[in-house]
C-alpha cells in the first residue's frame, strides 16, 4: 500500500519507498492545491504519478467541449500513457479530436475525488494493454512539469494546455 501499485511490475524511473518498519510507514502526501472554480489543480508531475498511478482510472474531460471519457493509466514514468476503458470511450476522445493526430488539448482529470489540470495527445501509438476499446496503441496525458519520453524535456504547448485547464 505504501507505494500504490495497481500492477505486479514497476516502471522505469519509478520512486518507490521502502517502510521504516512494519508499524511506521513512509507516505507521500500530495498538497491539496486551490483550484479555480471549472478548472483543475494545477499540480506538478511529481504528485500526479503517485495520484494517478499506474493501473488506475480517470475521468477525463476535454475543457473546449465539456465532452467526458474514461481511461486506464496503463504506464509512463515521464507522463501518464493511457487508454480509453472501451470502444464507447474511444469514440467520444476520436469526436473530440475529429481525427487522430499529434493534436493537443487542454482537459480535466477526475481521479480519486480530484480534478487535475492536464493536456492530452490525440494520436495513439504504442503498446495498448485494453483489447476491444478500438485503440489500437495509447495517448499520453501530460500535466504540470511532465516530460516527453524521447526527448525528457518539458513540451511547451502540453505546459501552455495545463495552465489554460487551470484556469491561467
Amino acid at each position: 500500500t505504501t507505494n500504490h501499485l495497481h500492477v505486479d511490475w514497476v516502471g522505469v524511473n519509478q520512486p518507490l519507498f521502502i517502510p521504516v518498519n512494519s508499524t511506521q510507514a513512509v507516505s507521500v502526501t500530495a498538497p491539496k492545491i486551490a483550484a479555480k472554480p471549472g478548472y483543475g489543480e494545477r499540480l506538478d508531475w511529481e504528485y500526479i504519478y503517485w495520484i494517478f498511478d499506474i493501473g488506475n482510472c480517470a475521468v477525463i474531460q476535454d475543457l473546449a467541449t465539456g465532452k467526458r471519457f474514461s481511461v486506464k493509466r496503463m504506464g509512463g514514468s515521464n507522463h501518464a500513457d493511457c487508454e480509453p476503458l472501451t470502444s464507447a470511450d474511444t469514440q467520444i476522445m476520436k469526436d473530440i479530436f475529429g481525427s487522430w493526430g499529434w493534436k493537443y488539448r487542454p482537459v480535466l482529470v477526475e481521479v480519486d475525488g480530484r480534478v487535475l489540470a492536464g493536456s492530452m495527445a490525440g494520436m495513439p501509438h504504442d503498446i495498448d494493454t485494453i483489447a476491444n476499446n478500438n485503440f489500437n496503441g495509447h495517448f499520453d496525458l501530460h500535466f504540470l512539469n511532465s516530460r516527453q519520453h524521447n526527448t525528457n524535456a518539458v513540451n511547451p504547448e502540453h505546459q501552455a494546455n495545463v495552465d489554460k485547464a487551470a484556469g491561467y
